[in-house]
This record gives C-alpha cells, sequence and structure tokens, in this order.
C-alpha cells in the first residue's frame, strides 16, 4: 500500500512538472526560412521573388493591446510600378505568434457586405474567415 501510494506521488509530481513546463515553453524565434514561405504566400509571389533581410524579436502594440510575441521582419520583393516595370522594394512586416497557428500574419479587409480576416501561418497555411 504504501509503495503504490508513493508510486502515485511521484506521477502527480511529475505530471505537474511536465503540464509546467510546457505550458511556460518559451516561444520558438521566427526563423527566416519560415518568413520567408509566409511572406511569399501573403504577396502572392514565387519564392525567388523575396529575399529575407533581417528579422527584429520584439513586442507589437495594435489598438490597446499588446502581442508579447512578435516579430518585424525586413525583406526586399519584386513591386510592380506604373510603366509596368518591376522594381525591388525594401517592405517591413509583423508577424505575431500563437499556439494554434504558430508565427502568422494578418489582414483584416473590409468591403461594403462584410468584414474578411485573411491569415497566412506556420501550422495551418493560408485561411479565410468571414
Amino acid at each position: 500500500m504504501v509503495y503504490r501510494r508513493s508510486n502515485l506521488v511521484v506521477f502527480v509530481v511529475c505530471f505537474h512538472t511536465l503540464v509546467s513546463f510546457v505550458a511556460a515553453s518559451p516561444v520558438p524565434p521566427l526563423e527566416k526560412e519560415v518568413a520567408h514561405r509566409i511572406i511569399a504566400e501573403y504577396e502572392g509571389m514565387r519564392l525567388v521573388d523575396v529575399q529575407v533581410a533581417i528579422v527584429l524579436e520584439g513586442e507589437a502594440p495594435s489598438k490597446g493591446f499588446t502581442a508579447k510575441h512578435a516579430s518585424k521582419v525586413i525583406y526586399i520583393a519584386r513591386r510592380l510600378e506604373e510603366g509596368g516595370r518591376y522594381r525591388r522594394r525594401a517592405c517591413e512586416i509583423v508577424f505575431q505568434h500563437d499556439r494554434e497557428y504558430g508565427w502568422y500574419l494578418k489582414v483584416v479587409r473590409s468591403s461594403d457586405l462584410k468584414d474578411t480576416i485573411e491569415i497566412w501561418s506556420e501550422l495551418c497555411g493560408c485561411i479565410r474567415i468571414g
């Protein structure tokens, strides 16, 4: 009887420690390769048309709320200019992270009839809500 109780206590302590570790596990940094793939999907471009230069880790304030897990990415992408010429331009975009999507970009689009949220994510791909 004492042997079984001690095993149960050890199991409960180990399980609690494991759950605490998983819940408090740090967010992985945004890898350039992941940012590159997501930006190419977001821009509707081929991978060769996008080059990621810098990934900066930080926080992202937005309308009275601060996302604790965010990264700003500075990249070069081809842009169509007036006259039909393409030119490589520097761009910046902010990624956010959560458990459901991993690293992601989001855009809210409004029309006369409804709003739509588009998400390009590491774990779920491209999603349209609305």
